[in-house]
Protein backbone atom coordinates (compact mmCIF):
# COMPACT_ATOMS: atom_id res chain seq x y z
CA UNK A 1 0.00 0.00 0.00
CA UNK A 2 1.02 3.66 -0.63
CA UNK A 3 2.06 5.41 2.71
CA UNK A 4 -0.75 7.54 4.37
CA UNK A 5 -1.47 11.01 2.16
CA UNK A 6 0.72 9.92 -0.86
CA UNK A 7 -1.54 9.68 -4.23
CA UNK A 8 0.32 8.64 -7.49
CA UNK A 9 -1.61 11.62 -9.04
CA UNK A 10 0.17 14.05 -6.37
CA UNK A 11 3.44 13.49 -8.76
CA UNK A 12 6.09 15.57 -6.82
CA UNK A 13 5.18 13.20 -3.38
CA UNK A 14 5.08 10.46 -5.78
CA UNK A 15 8.19 10.80 -7.74
CA UNK A 16 9.70 11.52 -4.13
CA UNK A 17 8.51 8.39 -2.59
CA UNK A 18 9.57 6.26 -5.68
CA UNK A 19 13.27 7.71 -5.87
CA UNK A 20 13.21 6.70 -2.09
CA UNK A 21 12.71 3.34 -3.14
CA UNK A 22 15.54 3.61 -6.06
CA UNK A 23 18.02 4.97 -4.13
CA UNK A 24 17.62 2.40 -1.52
CA UNK A 25 17.04 -0.41 -3.95
CA UNK A 26 19.70 0.83 -6.60
CA UNK A 27 23.45 -0.74 -5.10
CA UNK A 28 21.95 -4.15 -5.08
CA UNK A 29 19.74 -3.98 -8.28
CA UNK A 30 22.51 -2.95 -10.48
CA UNK A 31 24.77 -5.50 -9.22
CA UNK A 32 21.90 -8.16 -9.80
CA UNK A 33 20.13 -7.04 -13.49
CA UNK A 34 21.61 -8.73 -15.89
CA UNK A 35 20.98 -6.42 -19.23
CA UNK A 36 21.36 -7.72 -22.56
CA UNK A 37 23.60 -6.19 -25.35
CA UNK A 38 19.86 -4.63 -27.22
CA UNK A 39 19.08 -3.58 -23.91
CA UNK A 40 21.92 -1.74 -22.20
CA UNK A 41 21.87 -0.02 -25.19
CA UNK A 42 18.27 0.67 -25.66
CA UNK A 43 18.84 2.27 -22.01
CA UNK A 44 22.34 3.99 -22.49
CA UNK A 45 20.25 6.18 -25.37
CA UNK A 46 17.79 7.44 -23.27
CA UNK A 47 20.52 8.64 -20.44
CA UNK A 48 20.32 12.33 -19.74
CA UNK A 49 24.59 12.69 -19.96
CA UNK A 50 24.21 16.20 -18.12
CA UNK A 51 22.23 14.75 -15.48
CA UNK A 52 23.73 11.33 -14.90
CA UNK A 53 26.73 10.39 -12.36
CA UNK A 54 27.51 7.36 -14.64
CA UNK A 55 31.46 7.88 -16.13
CA UNK A 56 32.70 6.40 -18.44
CA UNK A 57 33.94 3.62 -16.69
CA UNK A 58 30.57 2.53 -15.04
CA UNK A 59 29.27 2.62 -18.96
CA UNK A 60 32.23 0.62 -19.99
CA UNK A 61 31.15 -1.60 -17.51
CA UNK A 62 27.47 -2.24 -18.23
CA UNK A 63 28.47 -2.37 -21.68
CA UNK A 64 31.57 -4.92 -21.44
CA UNK A 65 28.69 -6.70 -19.11
CA UNK A 66 26.10 -6.54 -21.46
CA UNK A 67 28.15 -8.71 -24.10
CA UNK A 68 29.26 -11.03 -21.57
CA UNK A 69 25.21 -11.43 -21.18
CA UNK A 70 24.41 -11.05 -24.92
CA UNK A 71 26.65 -14.46 -25.28
CA UNK A 72 25.72 -16.39 -22.66
CA UNK A 73 22.02 -15.87 -23.67
CA UNK A 74 23.67 -17.12 -27.50
CA UNK A 75 25.08 -19.63 -26.25
CA UNK A 76 22.05 -20.74 -24.47
CA UNK A 77 19.63 -20.50 -27.33
CA UNK A 78 21.81 -23.14 -28.92
CA UNK A 79 21.97 -25.73 -26.22
CA UNK A 80 18.54 -25.22 -25.46
CA UNK A 81 16.73 -24.89 -28.79
CA UNK A 82 15.21 -28.52 -29.17
CA UNK A 83 14.15 -28.66 -25.18
CA UNK A 84 12.70 -24.88 -25.76
CA UNK A 85 10.96 -26.24 -29.22
CA UNK A 86 8.85 -28.89 -27.47
CA UNK A 87 7.71 -27.10 -24.22
CA UNK A 88 3.92 -26.02 -24.16
CA UNK A 89 2.77 -23.26 -22.49
CA UNK A 90 -0.07 -23.73 -20.19
CA UNK A 91 -2.79 -20.27 -20.19
CA UNK A 92 -0.64 -17.87 -17.49
CA UNK A 93 -2.74 -16.74 -14.65
CA UNK A 94 -1.53 -12.69 -14.52
CA UNK A 95 -2.05 -10.13 -11.46
CA UNK A 96 -1.97 -6.78 -12.21
CA UNK A 97 -2.03 -4.13 -9.84
CA UNK A 98 -0.68 -0.93 -8.59
CA UNK A 99 2.45 -0.33 -7.10
CA UNK A 100 2.63 -0.80 -3.27
CA UNK A 101 -0.83 -2.42 -3.43
CA UNK A 102 -0.23 -5.88 -2.27
CA UNK A 103 0.69 -7.64 -5.87
CA UNK A 104 3.54 -9.12 -4.44
CA UNK A 105 2.16 -10.47 -1.30
CA UNK A 106 -0.88 -12.22 -3.71
CA UNK A 107 1.99 -13.51 -6.16
CA UNK A 108 3.86 -15.06 -3.31
CA UNK A 109 0.80 -16.54 -2.60
CA UNK A 110 -0.44 -18.15 -5.78
CA UNK A 111 3.09 -19.35 -5.64
CA UNK A 112 2.37 -21.87 -2.82
CA UNK A 113 0.79 -23.93 -4.53
CA UNK A 114 2.37 -26.64 -6.28
CA UNK A 115 -0.03 -26.37 -9.59
CA UNK A 116 1.29 -23.05 -10.41
CA UNK A 117 4.91 -22.14 -11.94
CA UNK A 118 7.10 -18.94 -11.82
CA UNK A 119 10.28 -17.50 -12.72
CA UNK A 120 12.71 -17.51 -9.57
CA UNK A 121 14.34 -14.11 -8.96
CA UNK A 122 17.86 -14.93 -10.68
CA UNK A 123 15.55 -16.00 -13.93
CA UNK A 124 14.08 -13.07 -14.36
CA UNK A 125 17.83 -10.82 -13.03
CA UNK A 126 19.26 -13.11 -15.46
CA UNK A 127 16.62 -13.89 -17.97
CA UNK A 128 18.89 -13.91 -21.33
CA UNK A 129 20.95 -16.74 -19.94
CA UNK A 130 19.46 -18.43 -16.79
CA UNK A 131 19.03 -21.99 -17.93
CA UNK A 132 22.36 -21.65 -18.86
CA UNK A 133 23.90 -20.91 -15.45
CA UNK A 134 21.02 -20.62 -12.92
CA UNK A 135 21.71 -24.50 -11.62
CA UNK A 136 25.66 -23.51 -11.37
CA UNK A 137 24.59 -20.36 -9.32
CA UNK A 138 22.15 -21.91 -6.97
CA UNK A 139 25.07 -24.49 -6.07
CA UNK A 140 27.34 -21.58 -5.09
CA UNK A 141 25.15 -18.37 -3.59
CA UNK A 142 21.67 -19.85 -3.68
CA UNK A 143 21.28 -19.42 -0.22
CA UNK A 144 21.89 -16.32 0.23
CA UNK A 145 18.35 -13.79 1.57
CA UNK A 146 18.28 -10.22 1.62
CA UNK A 147 15.09 -8.09 2.35
CA UNK A 148 13.11 -5.51 0.08
CA UNK A 149 14.10 -1.87 1.56
CA UNK A 150 10.42 -0.52 0.93
CA UNK A 151 8.60 -3.19 2.90
CA UNK A 152 11.03 -5.31 4.48
CA UNK A 153 9.89 -8.58 2.73
CA UNK A 154 12.28 -11.49 2.28
CA UNK A 155 13.78 -12.90 -0.69
CA UNK A 156 16.42 -15.26 -2.11
CA UNK A 157 17.55 -15.79 -5.75
CA UNK A 158 14.76 -19.04 -5.98
CA UNK A 159 12.07 -16.51 -4.23
CA UNK A 160 8.97 -15.89 -6.94
CA UNK A 161 9.68 -12.63 -8.89
CA UNK A 162 8.05 -10.28 -10.97
CA UNK A 163 8.71 -11.08 -14.86
CA UNK A 164 9.15 -7.33 -15.35
CA UNK A 165 12.79 -7.45 -14.56
CA UNK A 166 13.09 -10.37 -16.72
CA UNK A 167 11.29 -8.60 -19.91
CA UNK A 168 13.79 -5.26 -18.52
CA UNK A 169 16.72 -7.46 -18.94
CA UNK A 170 15.47 -8.54 -22.70
CA UNK A 171 15.16 -4.55 -23.77
CA UNK A 172 10.87 -4.64 -23.70
CA UNK A 173 9.91 -0.90 -22.68
CA UNK A 174 9.54 -1.21 -18.56
CA UNK A 175 8.76 1.62 -15.91
CA UNK A 176 12.12 -0.47 -14.21
CA UNK A 177 14.40 1.61 -16.31
CA UNK A 178 13.80 4.08 -14.02
CA UNK A 179 15.27 2.54 -11.37
CA UNK A 180 18.68 1.52 -13.28
CA UNK A 181 18.48 5.80 -14.93
CA UNK A 182 16.37 8.24 -12.02
CA UNK A 183 16.47 11.10 -14.43
CA UNK A 184 13.86 9.13 -16.55
CA UNK A 185 11.49 10.04 -13.97
CA UNK A 186 11.72 13.61 -14.16
CA UNK A 187 7.89 13.21 -15.06
CA UNK A 188 6.42 10.76 -12.78
CA UNK A 189 3.37 10.75 -14.75
CA UNK A 190 5.20 8.80 -17.56
CA UNK A 191 5.33 5.95 -14.76
CA UNK A 192 1.40 5.75 -14.40
CA UNK A 193 1.21 4.97 -18.19
CA UNK A 194 1.70 1.61 -20.12
CA UNK A 195 2.12 2.89 -23.51
CA UNK A 196 5.36 4.78 -21.79
CA UNK A 197 9.02 4.11 -23.00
Amino acid sequence: MLPKGLHPLNHVKFRQYCLGISQAALPKLKQRLRLSRNAWLRLASKINRNRSRAGPGTRLMYYSASATNSFLAKMQAVAYAEALAKVEVPPPIVLLGFWRSGTTFLHELFCCDARFGFPSTYACMNAAHFLLTEQGFQKRRGKEQAYRPMDNMQYSWASPQEDEFALLCMGAPSPYQALLVPSLMSDSRTLLNLRWC
